[in-house]
């Protein structure tokens, strides 16, 4: 009967064990297929999981790969919405920045996000003086 038992048992881990391995592997093959599809997904992986890969220069050379990728993306339209928001992006005053920030937290918090909230509000630049808006 103990001998039995302990079969069963081994039996039943060594399925857990396969299970476990079948559910990483569906996984990891997901991320992956997520990533192909989508470049811009694939940058912001790369950029979190290197951010040693960073430097002064990243930016330019990330719009450059936006602009360059984006004619040949037509369903994709990550890349033309990516350049409007930082058009869009720059031309507003600190105080409307900070709102922006503020209202993006917000509704990444709100869909249950809050490392991506945290991650925005670190972005937060400090209150200015100035009260033009443009």
């Amino acid at each position: 009967m103990s001998a039995a038992i302990t079969h069963q048992r081994h039996a039943d881990e060594q399925e857990q064990r396969r299970a476990e391995q079948s559910r990483r592997l569906a996984d990891a093959q997901s991320l992956r297929d997520t990533l192909m599809s989508d470049p811009s997904l694939a940058m912001a992986y790369w950029f979190a999981t290197a951010p040693q890969s960073l430097d002064s220069d990243s930016l330019s050379r990330l719009e450059q790969l936006l602009a360059t990728a984006a004619p040949y993306a037509p369903q994709g339209q990550w890349a033309p919405l990516a350049r409007l928001l930082h058009t869009f992006a720059e031309r507003l005053s600190t105080d409307a920045k900070i709102h922006l920030i503020d209202t993006l937290a917000t509704l990444t918090d709100r869909y249950g996000h809050p490392d991506i909230t945290a991650a925005i509000q670190a972005l937060r630049p400090e209150p200015s003086e100035e009260t033009d808006p443009g």
